[in-house]
């Protein structure tokens, strides 16, 4: 080995013992390095939230309540929560009612479904919503913000309320609640709201698909009430079950149609089981408003409304009497007149929502779209029937020119007509002072020929010349109705005319009271020109049958004189030709024997 090569050894070797220990240095620090930073990595970032499967989760839920529940429990899970509960704002910020309320896993019954009036009731709510940020309450006992009516239920010792939003617009409010004092640190209130965040976009799909389902739903049930009331002509028969299915499907314990303004009858009455039946429909005070002033009224609780104060409405008392708390009245107008009110009633006070009022507008739209169709269907029968009948009596007028026997024709149809229970025909006697019963129907027999005098509702009928309707004849009536005629509730007279003279009356009479309409006194009026022609037609009849008998009589005396006959076969032949000539049943001839005859 030469110098050049040792030298290069020499300083070789240390480099050589410099690399071998750099790669032992290294390996080593390879092998540690990696398990610091595992431990340093465990050590300092925080474990995955588990909020961070919410979303994917909401996702699935179809239901507002369903989104409701799966934030709260996240949120009770998250922030040790003892109860949670989430409050949707409806009625256009009127009301808040809780969809869902949790509390350990479960939900809680007693809060699920409570609802706030936000403009009579104190609560955090209105706070969150006004504000549009999420505040905490340390003594939830003493606080004027809390709702001290749900929080006798909720027990909470301090409490949060987030506010749930959808884009600029908050839709609901959370509240959340632990039975111990707690402070709530602003990270926390933070952490919640951005919860709450990720839940207000589900909120707002599952209240648009509901919203959407329930248009849907009150639509088809519009249509099914249309199509009904449509297709029936009788609307009576339709009305219960109509009535039914509204009260039905707003959760009423009682829906019914009142017809007529100021509240004659019921025309249908659905109630629930336990519910009594209306008695006194006039005394009623939110469907008199609502038929009053021909608008709807909606009282969430009759012992709080201003509205109702006023007596002549009726007295709330009869509604808190039967247990009505909450009452919803929706006019019936058909050609801008009221024609009914349909009336919904609840138990427990509570505000109406937006689509309850909507569906029974609509029903009461199609209620008044039928009754006035069954009405125009009535009238035109009615005025058909009308026509028959002068027809039939105009028939009867050419087909027998006897007056008895042709008033008898008249009262029958009349009666059939206007639906009456009797009728009769009077005409008056020479001098004026007394009338002569001539036909009766539906009254005994033993009327014809029966004198009275001139006085009463005929005599009424007789001194003005015009038709007299007289509802309430058995209490008004003077002198009082005696026999047969006092069982009857009202009557009818039309006065008879002959050559403008009045010769009598023809009436009907009803043994119910409102069985005749105003509208029929131009119907009697009519039936009485008919009477009146049957009348003159008698007379005349009468007059040339007369006249007829006297001139055969007068031949008859003429054929006899003219023939050579004994004298007592002369008189025999002019006592019958007498008897004849002036409707007699038999006749005399007196001969005067000295100073007698």
């Amino acid at each position: 080995m030469n110098a050049e090569t040792q030298a290069v050894l020499f300083n070789a070797v240390p480099l050589l013992v410099l690399a071998a220990l750099s790669l032992a240095v290294g390996a080593t620090l390879a092998a540690v390095v990696p398990r610091r930073r595992r431990d340093r990595s465990s050590a300092v970032e925080p474990q995955p939230s588990r909020g961070d499967g919410l979303s994917m989760r909401l996702l699935d839920a179809g239901r507002s309540q369903d989104v409701a529940t799966l934030l709260l429990d996240q949120l009770a899970a998250e922030f040790r929560l003892d109860l949670a509960n989430l409050a949707l704002i409806e009625d256009e910020g009127r009301s808040a009612l809780i969809v869902a309320a949790r509390e350990q896993g479960a939900d809680n019954e007693r809060l699920l479904g409570q609802r706030v009036a936000l403009d009579r009731e104190p609560s955090g709510i209105n706070a969150a919503v006004r504000e549009g940020s999420p505040f905490a309450v340390y003594d939830a006992e003493q606080s004027a913000v809390v709702n001290q009516r749900l929080n006798a239920i909720a027990r909470a010792k301090s409490c949060v309320f987030i506010p749930v939003r959808a884009g600029d617009e908050v839709i609901g409010v959370v509240f959340g609640a632990v039975r111990r004092p707690r402070v709530f640190e602003d990270a926390e209130l933070e952490r919640m709201q951005g919860l709450t965040g990720e839940a207000g976009l589900a909120l707002e799909r599952s209240r648009a698909t509901a919203a959407l389902g329930e248009a849907l739903e009150r639509e088809r049930l519009v249509s099914q009430i249309s199509l009904e009331l449509r297709s029936r002509r009788d609307v009576d028969e339709v009305l219960p079950s109509v009535a039914e299915s509204v009260g039905r499907a707003l959760g009423a314990v009682r829906c019914f149609v009142r017809v007529g303004n100021s509240g004659e009858t019921i025309a249908a009455e659905w109630r629930a089981d336990a519910q009594e039946p209306l008695i006194d429909v006039e005394a009623l005070p939110v469907a008199n408003l609502a038929a009053r002033e021909s608008r709807t009224v909606a009282i969430a609780d009759v012992l709080d409304a201003r509205e109702l104060a006023d007596a002549t409405l009726g007295d709330v008392r009869e509604l808190t009497l039967r247990g009505v708390r909450a009452v919803l009245a929706a006019p019936i107008v058909g050609q801008d007149r009221v024609l009914g009110v349909l009336v919904l009633h609840r138990a427990e006070p509570g505000d109406w929502r937006t689509p309850e009022i909507a569906l029974v507008e609509s029903v009461a739209r199609e209620a008044a779209v039928a009754l006035d169709t069954s009405r125009l269907l009535r009238e035109s029968e009615r005025r058909l029937a009308e026509q028959e009948a002068l027809l039939k009596a105009g028939q009867a007028l050419t087909s027998d020119l006897r007056f008895d026997a042709v008033i008898e024709r008249l009262v029958e149809e009349l009666r059939a007509l206007v639906n009456a229970d009797a009728a009769d025909c009077w005409t008056l006697l020479p001098g004026g002072k007394e009338l002569v019963c001539r036909a009766v129907l539906g009254l005994p027999e033993s009327q014809i020929g029966r004198r009275i005098p001139v006085e009463g509702t005929i005599g009424e009928a007789i001194a003005t010349g015009k038709p007299v309707l007289r509802p309430d004849f058995g209490a008004t009536e003077q002198p009082p109705p005696s026999g047969a005629y006092a069982a009857f509730a009202e009557v009818m007279d039309a006065p008879i005319f002959s050559l403008g003279e009045v010769r009598g009356v023809l009436g009907v009479c009803s043994l119910e009271p409102g069985r005749f309409e105003a509208s029929d006194l131009r119907l009697i009026e009519a039936f009485a020109s008919l009477a009146s022609i049957a009348l003159r037609n008698a007379e005349a009849y009468e007059e040339s049958t007369r006249q007829t008998r006297v001139e055969r009589g007068f031949y008859r005396i003429a054929s006899v004189l003219s023939e050579p006959l004994s004298e007592q076969e002369t008189l025999d032949a002019v006592a019958q030709a007498a008897a004849e000539a002036l409707g007699g049943d038999s006749a005399a001839v007196l001969r005067a024997w000295g100073e007698e005859l």
